[in-house]
């Protein structure tokens, strides 16, 4: 890396360069530690699936796999290179893994806010073409960065250009616009979807049933998207009972909102790192914390502004939250919601997420009946 310099800062704290990918930046970094998916095989960084690219041989990929130091993964990479036509195809190969890096939401969200910050990729081994040595150099690597960040901002201003309604805010900075509403009828009752976009161009969408503006103690669930268990029906996790829970008991009070938040798939690390975390729970035997941490990602990456600012946007003054997790509780009251109390959401465990519950109860906190059995391993 180049000497540890930021770089000078921008008007709203970002630095106007970023020249080394560590500290804050750190995730900016090929050696950051996130599962990639390379020609259908996980490698447990972008260096990793780098270096194995160079390889055709299975054997030597295996090896480059299965070592956690990303330095000794580049060693393996350098003494088997065996690809004629490598010169050719490894840019391509470091945009498709970068791309794959950068599609959990979690990290999606750090690269766009480092801005439009210059990324000068920094290296102390003394190769020219990724990076910037001594001065010198193509930056190749940054310029990779940079171009996906651009991509990501025109996606991002397409949304915020849909011709919204209203914009509202938080004490968070957060920004949401309403886009669009509608009548359905659900096998719970009626509500009124009333659709959200927000600043990084996620959907959202608030069911709402009931006159809710200037309301005190609303029922309300913020409800994180799960697809395989909203769709599919999964079993391995509760989410789907708790979404039609939730809207059952609101239509049943006849007064309350579910808000059905995008983006915070896998507890906010995106479906496809979900899947890789189930693959890696079944393989090793872990529960959902453990599985995460192995694979580098956070445990809980949920951010909850979105759903301040749409309750903010519904005029609800107090709201009565559907949850078993205090962690939701106190993200929500740190935005300014005001919680008048906490209404319990249990859905009885069955034989396969019976592990994935208690893991929830012993790992995070939730606040879940301990008749429901001790932890151990494979939740």
């Amino acid at each position: 890396m180049l000497g540890g310099k930021r770089g000078r800062e921008s008007s709203v704290g970002i630095p106007t360069i970023i020249n080394d990918f560590s500290g804050e930046w750190a995730f900016l970094s090929n050696y950051y530690p996130v599962v990639v998916d390379f020609e259908g095989v996980f490698y447990p960084s972008v260096e990793h699936a780098y270096q194995a690219g160079k390889c055709t041989d299975v054997g030597i990929r295996s090896r480059i796999r299965s070592t956690l130091d990303p330095d000794r993964a580049k060693e393996l990479g350098r003494t088997y290179l065996d690809r004629s036509d490598w010169d050719d195809i490894k840019v391509p190969v470091m945009r498709q893994l970068v791309a794959a890096k950068f599609s959990v939401p979690y990290l999606r969200e750090r690269l766009l806010e480092s801005g439009d910050a210059l990324l000068v990729e920094g290296n102390t081994w003394g190769g020219t073409f990724w990076g910037m040595c001594e001065g010198v150099g193509e930056n190749v690597m940054g310029r990779i960065l940079m171009d996906l960040r651009e991509e990501l901002q025109k996606e991002q201003r397409r949304f915020e250009g849909r011709g919204s309604s209203s914009s509202v805010s938080v004490r968070s900075g957060t920004e949401v616009s309403r886009a669009a509403d509608a009548q359905l009828r659900t096998q719970a009752g009626e509500v009124l979807a009333v659709g959200y976009v927000d600043a990084a161009g996620n959907e959202h969408v608030a069911l709402v049933v009931g006159d809710v503006s200037g309301k005190e103690e609303v029922l309300v669930r913020v409800h994180s998207e799960c697809f395989t268990g909203d769709v599919l029906d999964s079993l391995r996790c509760d989410c789907g009972e708790q979404l039609r829970m939730s809207m059952r008991e609101i239509n049943q009070a006849g007064v309350g909102v579910v808000l059905y938040l995008r983006g915070h798939e896998g507890r906010g690390i995106g479906l496809m790192a979900k899947l890789r975390a189930y693959r890696i729970q079944d393989a090793l035997r872990l529960d959902t914390v453990d599985a995460n941490v192995e694979l580098g990602l956070p445990v809980d990456a949920r951010d909850y502004s979105v759903a301040a600012a749409m309750l903010d946007d519904l005029g609800i003054r107090s709201i009565r939250l559907l949850t078993n997790n205090p962690a939701k509780e106190t993200g929500l009251s740190a935005l300014g919601v005001n919680i008048a109390g906490r209404v319990p959401l249990l859905v009885e465990p069955g034989v396969t997420n019976r592990q994935y519950l208690v893991s929830k109860r012993d790992r995070m906190g939730h606040e879940l009946p301990d008749s429901w059995g001790p932890s151990h391993a494979m939740a």
